[in-house]
């Protein structure tokens, strides 16, 4: 009995598509006769990542993060000589200066709409499963994706605005429709161009055609009505965009490249303030001659809204002066651990602050929250990074907006306005991140036992951070054999209770791991013995499955099959 020994090696591989998933060709082609068989003699699975617990990247990530701003009111630049460096907005027949609150206040910017019929206010996409060419699609899960509208804002500008799809468990007939939440609320005008249903609005990425032929959604926006105010207050959002290398990362690798690079201090010769976690007001022009183009406005669903704003030339920041994750190795999850600014005493140490006089617990002065966390690889394809790399829950960690409409309030010294508004949720280790505010501060430790009387400033160097749900490692670690699928000029036999697989060519179980590598031999094999003509074999597409037949997650990139001709005596 003669044999051939076939190496099927990924690193040499003629394509590769990803790891676990490569094209091997051979230089001579074998001729498989009448009885001759095919087994797989022995096969090394690349599993480095989950042995030494490592996050791997396939190929260049552009990772992309839409913020929003929530400012504390308690800043105080009133001085003798300068009253009025920030003065509140929101009141009637004058401007006073600001008067230190302690409510959340939102950063936005006022756009004039006057009660105008033709425009349009959306937050969402409602996505329905739409009958295509091939019918329904049948049950089971619709792929996650990007997407991207064009709109005509107030201004007459032509716009974009992002919104995600999560994966989607369709059910005909009972689960049959989705929603995509906007990267945050937009005023656009009606009449500009749209698609069928969308009146203003149209979808460029994935198109209208796309969205009902290859992802099976016929969309709608869906528009509040009541946008008859005279002002919008616009959410002040900005984009951060980096880009993650391919490579295998340990978890503190990983966070150590985001930390880094998030935090950069980005300087355009001109502007400190290039980083767009924290900014500074005055950026921009405004309709108030005088005063700063951003207002803080109250996160709040009463009509009584509260804000205030800079006047010119003073300036005061906002956003978050440290962006940092964390890996909890004892839990073995990921951490965002800070996106705020804090407080800080006299000496710089982070500080919450106690007011026992109005019940008041100041826990940071500004933060940063996410209206939208994506990624896509190098085709433009949605990358499920921020979940699937990191486990974080984005129901909970994106902010999703309610439409308020407070009537006849006071604005900028005129009474009886009109003001369109989002009220978005903010909890701490939910969506936001702070100082962690705890009984321990409420004795001052440098008096007397007594309750404090005046204002308490306890050092605080333990944040409310927030915390994945899902441990990336755990999930690799929930099946318990690999599957080796080799496609060539041949048959199989691998019969599943809904299907022959004939490609399985065999089944490797994971408990035999030693040094990072999973091996098989040719007692897991699946023997195929050929009948009939004479066929050529020279091509190979070699992929490692898990148990649910999908290609293996967080593998490496060198795999070896090797596969066995046993020639027919």
């Amino acid at each position: 009995m003669t044999s051939k020994i076939i190496e099927l090696r990924e690193k040499d591989a003629l394509n590769q598509n990803g790891n676990g998933d490569w094209e091997s060709v051979v230089q001579d082609k074998l001729v498989l006769e009448d009885g001759d068989s095919v087994v797989m003699h022995s096969c090394f699975v690349d599993t480095e990542a989950t042995s030494n617990q490592k996050i791997v990247i396939e190929d260049d990530v552009t990772l992309n993060m839409e913020l929003m701003y929530f400012i504390n009111a308690n800043i105080e630049y009133n001085t003798t000589a300068n009253p009025d460096q920030v003065v509140d907005a929101f009141n009637e027949n004058s401007i006073p200066a600001w008067t230190p609150t302690y409510e959340k206040y939102i950063m936005s910017v006022p756009r004039a709409v006057g009660g105008a019929t033709g425009l349009g206010l959306i937050n969402s996409i409602n996505l329905d499963v739409a009958f295509t060419e091939a019918g329904f699609p049948s049950s089971g899960l619709i792929p996650a994706f990007n997407g991207t509208i064009q709109y005509v804002d107030i201004d007459g500008v032509t716009q974009t605005a992002k919104y995600q799809v999560a994966q989607f468990q369709y059910v005909p007939f009972f689960a049959d429709k989705t929603n995509a939440v906007l990267e945050k609320p937009i005023v656009y005008q009606v009449t500009g161009p749209g698609d069928p249903d969308n009146p203003g609005i149209k979808y460029i990425s994935p198109n209208y055609n796309q969205l009902l032929k290859k992802q099976f959604y016929s969309p709608t926006a869906s528009r509040d009505e009541g946008l008859n105010g005279d002002y919008f207050l616009d959410i002040l959002t900005n984009s951060v965009e980096i880009t993650l290398p391919k490579g295998s990362y340990s978890p503190v690798q990983l966070c150590n490249y985001l930390n880094t690079e998030l935090t950069k201090q980005n300087s355009d010769g001109t502007n400190l303030y290039g980083n767009k976690f924290l900014q500074k007001t005055g950026e921009g022009t405004s309709d108030e001659t005088g005063y700063s183009r951003e207002v803080a406005y109250s996160n709040t669903t009463t009509n009584a809204i509260g804000g205030f704003r800079s006047k010119d030339p003073f300036k005061f920041l906002y956003g978050a002066n440290q962006v940092e994750f964390s890996y909890l190795d004892s839990e073995q999850l990921f951490a965002l651990d800070q996106a705020h600014t804090s407080m800080f005493d006299s000496n710089g140490n982070a500080v919450v602050t106690y007011l026992p006089s109005s019940g008041n617990v100041l826990t940071s002065y500004s933060q940063v929250g996410f209206t939208h966390l994506s990624a896509t690889d190098k085709n433009g394809n949605n990358y499920d990074f921020w979940g699937d790399k990191l486990g974080f829950d984005l129901d909970n960690l994106v902010l999703k907006g309610e439409l308020v409409i407070h009537e006849n309030v006071g604005y900028m010294g005129t009474d009886d306005i009109g003001i369109a508004t989002y009220k978005f949720p903010d909890t701490a280790g939910i969506n936001l991140t702070t100082n962690l505010a705890s009984i321990d501060g409420l004795i001052d430790k440098q008096k007397n036992f007594f309750e404090p009387i005046g204002e308490v400033n306890a050092t605080s160097d333990v944040n409310s951070r927030i915390v994945a749900t899902n441990s990336v490692f755990n999930k690799a670690d929930q099946f318990g054999y690999f599957l080796i699928e080799v496609k060539a000029n041949m048959g199989g036999d691998f019969i599943t209770s809904d299907a022959n697989e004939p490609d399985i060519r065999a089944v490797v179980s994971r408990f035999y791991e030693q040094n990072a590598y999973v091996t098989g031999t040719e007692g897991d094999s699946v023997v195929y013995t050929h009948k009939g003509q004479p066929v050529f074999l020279d091509s190979f597409k070699c992929r490692i499955l898990d148990s649910g037949k999908n290609l293996a997650e967080n593998i490496g990139s060198d795999s070896t099959i090797f596969m066995q001709i046993i020639k027919k005596e």
